[in-house]
């Protein structure tokens, strides 16, 4: 029988959970200064690594502990502001609330950037927003990271708490990563009879079925143009540097929605200008839920899921949705 650990080494184990906020097997949070800013909280397992910035409300790194950033983000938020109607693209993940239409640029400043409060319960991360005042609703993200593996899973809600217009809204999730040559998608049999949707006056994204693979598409931006297409994906996935990362979306939930917004891909044009052309190239891969007319206190909610698959050698279209397929069918 091993002898009993010493008092000092159970100290020093106590004294390492108090020196971060949240602490137990498999994951660990901690929380201070990150990437330029005061107050960012690490969230890792050992084997990936998120990093949340509660002032701005985005999840700002995310990939392999000892690996590749799998997230596009701005190195210099401020130089950009000027750039883009005063809006300051930070890069990350981060959510607002959809239609756009809802709302007129930019984006409303409490639940784009917050800034979100963060409360650390077990080993989840809870994010709240403040009120937006015009549109009079709240945003939560409830963020778990599994014990081991890279399987990050978000429930975003949207909560009316104020009174505002009486219009359908949604959930809308919006991760910015550096632009892939494509992007493989899927749709469930019963929603692929409908054709994609591209935004008016702008370019097209080509959305082609993969050969042999039913239900499989392969989306390719149109360069130099910018671009946004929506179709209905219950997950985008793109390999990035030597990985597939893959997001899944389950915003549909209720018969008689209409799911053709339900995964939406944008790309920026890259003339000077718009946005500013030293930003670097990125895509947006967005996901919404169905919108609804909430009455005082009603919620709704969108579901998703990050994960990490090793690319193939070859990361054909046809290759990643195999290896996508045979992760998902374990």
């Amino acid at each position: 029988m091993p002898p009993p650990p010493r008092r000092s080494a159970i100290l020093s184990w106590v004294f390492a959970c108090l020196l971060v906020t949240g602490c137990q097997q498999g994951v660990n949070i901690e929380r201070g200064p990150r990437l330029g800013y005061d107050d960012a909280i690490v969230v890792s397992n050992g084997d990936v690594r998120l990093v949340v910035v509660p002032a701005i409300g985005r999840v700002m790194r995310y990939g392999p502990v000892n690996g590749p950033e799998m997230l596009w983000r701005q190195d210099d938020p401020k130089g950009y502001a000027s750039q883009f109607g005063g809006f300051r693209n930070f890069g990350g993940d981060k959510v607002w609330i959809w239609p756009q239409d809802l709302w007129t640029w930019p984006p409303p400043p409490a639940i784009d950037a917050g800034p979100y409060t963060a409360i650390i319960d077990g080993s989840e991360l809870l994010l709240t927003s403040p009120v937006d005042p015009v549109g009079g609703v709240q945003v939560t993200r409830r963020i778990h990271l599994a014990d081991a593996g890279s399987v990050v899973d978000f429930i975003t809600t949207v909560t009316r708490v104020a009174e505002g217009p009486s219009r359908g809204l949604a959930p809308w999730t919006i991760a910015q990563v550096r632009e892939p040559p494509a992007v493989v998608g899927y749709i469930p049999p019963k929603f692929r009879e409908l054709r994609p949707i591209s935004t008016p006056g702008q370019g097209i994204w080509s959305v082609d079925p993969i050969a042999g693979k039913p239900g499989w598409v392969v989306a390719t931006p149109p360069r130099p143009k910018s671009a946004k297409v929506m179709f209905p994906g219950a997950l985008l996935a793109w390999v990035e540097r030597g990985r597939i990362f893959m997001i899944q979306g389950d915003g549909i939930d209720k018969p008689g929605d209409k799911p053709a917004e339900r995964a939406q891909l944008y790309c920026h044009d890259l003339a000077a200008g718009t946005p500013a052309p030293d930003v670097g190239i990125y895509i947006e891969v967005e996901f919404t839920a169905q919108p609804r007319v909430l009455t005082m206190g009603q919620s709704h909610t969108l579901r998703t899921r990050w994960q990490l698959i090793d690319a193939p050698d070859s990361p054909t279209p046809a290759a990643v949705a195999d290896a996508i397929a045979a992760r998902l069918a374990r």
